[in-house]
């Protein structure tokens, strides 16, 4: 692979990136006044992979361009000082502690590890690795990436075999995942209640008045306010939360949660986004929707948690604000 490094004389020193003679590529740089910062810095900009290198107690201190572009991230700032565990993107957690804690506790490296995490209100599948960062003999930090093995390849746009698999289990209007997106996703979150106890909520969100909107306005716009909603909805999940349009105007929602307050208030954080949309295109909107939602704990199995959120939805449905109980919640 060739990489282009670009310094202050104006031009471009193409380095093989396959060249493994040390001497000639550190003779490279000092002809051509290269910093070994610059190098590295264009090396990981320019990988099509997310980059990451975190301190001895698993706390991001760097990522890539491309690892911020993946989670949709502003800056560095939005996981600086964090670990996985407080971004919430793992449905499970727990591998992904481990393994850090056996790079920076034993100086292992743990290479091409599948996995999963929440990226745009979907479960990515993915492929790490991860290297101890040593300095002086001592073990200091770590250094990852991380590959997305449910999009596009990298090469021209080419769906990747996974990715091709997957085409079906997302909505075309919103690029959420769909009824079977959401149902693969639901898979994951059912372990690890199973393996780990972790709970998680179901919520369904059933937007108003869009027949009289399409009829006033036309389907265009009406389209146009269902992606305004799920923008908001994927917004306010964040990574924490994988967000489905599973058909017309409802959407669905699976977080995990400690308790029924935590779900219920971030339910409420859910439902009011939704009311916070007031313009569509430039034209004054009012949207208000009912909620159904239930705890995975509260059923058997996927089946009955599903018809439990239902079950609320529809007694919903006849309040103001969509909610007519809120479970013994205050």
């Amino acid at each position: 692979m060739l990489v282009p490094l670009f310094h202050d004389g104006g031009h471009a020193v193409l380095f093989c990136m396959r060249h493994t003679d040390v001497a000639l590529f550190n003779s490279v740089l000092e002809q051509e006044k290269i910093p070994k910062e610059l190098l590295w810095d264009t090396l990981v900009d320019l990988i099509p992979v997310g980059v990451f290198w975190k301190d001895k107690k698993r706390r991001f201190v760097g990522v890539n361009r491309n690892f911020l572009d993946f989670y949709e991230f502003e800056s560095i700032n939005d996981v600086l000082g964090k670990n996985d565990e407080e971004m919430g993107w793992h449905v499970d957690a727990d591998p992904y502690m481990n393994n850090e804690l056996r790079v920076v506790t034993e100086g292992t490296s743990v290479l091409n590890v599948p996995g999963s995490c929440i990226s745009r209100g979907e479960v990515h599948d993915i492929v790490a690795s991860k290297v101890p960062l040593i300095r002086n003999g001592e073990v200091i930090g770590l250094l990852g990436y991380f590959i997305d093995q449910t999009g596009l390849g990298a090469e021209g746009g080419q769906l990747s075999l996974t990715g091709l698999a997957r085409m079906d289990q997302v909505d075309q209007l919103t690029s959420l995942p769909n009824l079977k997106g959401l149902a693969s996703s639901a898979v994951s979150y059912r372990q690890s209640l199973e393996q780990t106890g972790a709970d998680y909520f179901y919520a369904v969100f059933d937007i108003h008045g869009m027949s009289g909107l399409n009829r006033a306005y036309g389907q265009v716009f009406g389209n146009r306010i269902l992606k305004a909603v799920a923008h908001r909805l994927s917004k306010t999940c964040g990574v924490s939360g994988v967000v489905a349009r599973i058909g017309g105007d409802r959407f669905a929602i699976l977080r995990q949660v400690s308790g029924p307050e935590e779900a219920l208030s971030f339910i409420r954080e859910l439902r009011d986004s939704i009311l916070q949309i007031d313009e569509v295109d430039g034209i004054k909107v009012r949207l208000t929707c009912a909620v159904g939602w239930a705890l995975a704990s509260e059923g058997q199995d996927a089946g009955e948690v599903i018809d439990l959120a239902s079950v609320r939805l529809r007694a919903n449905r006849a309040s103001s604000d969509g909610f007519v109980q809120d479970y013994g919640i205050g």
